[in-house]
């Protein structure tokens, strides 16, 4: 049986324009550029979220030092990172698209509009380098993540490194209506 969380499926906002209004985030919550990313707790983060072994180098060689990310945020509660995202570009795909990157939340701070507030960040980061389109990869077990995209206009790619994906896009969104 195939593992679905190895498996990549990619989405893309075609446009960036008309993106959705979102509730303030709720108290003792801030958003901000992670300008000089402390390595230590984007590990701790990512290992929870996303349920295997991040460390600082690991960090650095897929987030904070790797080729084509221009930008990191993070939210905050009370001073502690909970929540992450990255503005990327990358290649392979067009030159005036950007690449949502890693997006986390931890698992205590879901549901308060902090991915979304993320997301949103990272669109309007993309409208002001001029990018046309937004991308981003993930995987078919993400359903609530797939939800969110949806919801902020990211559509299916069916055909990925020449497979056709539409059975995991019809697992998807049958999880998702009934769930």
């Amino acid at each position: 049986m195939e593992d679905l969380s190895q498996v990549n499926i990619v989405m893309e906002r075609p446009h960036l324009h008309g993106l959705p209004e979102l509730q303030p985030l709720p108290t003792n919550y801030s958003l901000m550029c992670l300008v000089v990313p402390d390595e230590a707790p984007l590990a701790q983060l990512l290992s929870l979220v996303f349920e295997e072994v991040w460390d600082e180098k690991r960090v650095q060689n897929e987030l904070t030092r790797a080729a084509g990310v221009r930008a990191c945020y993070g939210a905050f509660w009370r001073g502690e990172l909970v929540a992450t995202t990255s503005s990327q570009q990358r290649q392979g795909y067009p030159t005036d698209a950007g690449f949502l990157h890693w997006v986390a939340t931890h698992p205590e701070h879901r549901r308060k509009g902090l991915g979304a507030a993320l997301v949103k960040h990272v669109l309007e980061d993309f409208q002001e380098r001029d990018y046309q389109t937004a991308w981003l990869v993930t995987q078919p077990t993400r359903t609530a993540a797939i939800r969110s995209y949806l919801k902020f206009g990211f559509t299916p790619h069916y055909k990925v490194e020449g497979k056709d994906q539409r059975g995991y896009w019809t697992d998807i969104f049958q999880a998702i209506v009934g769930g």
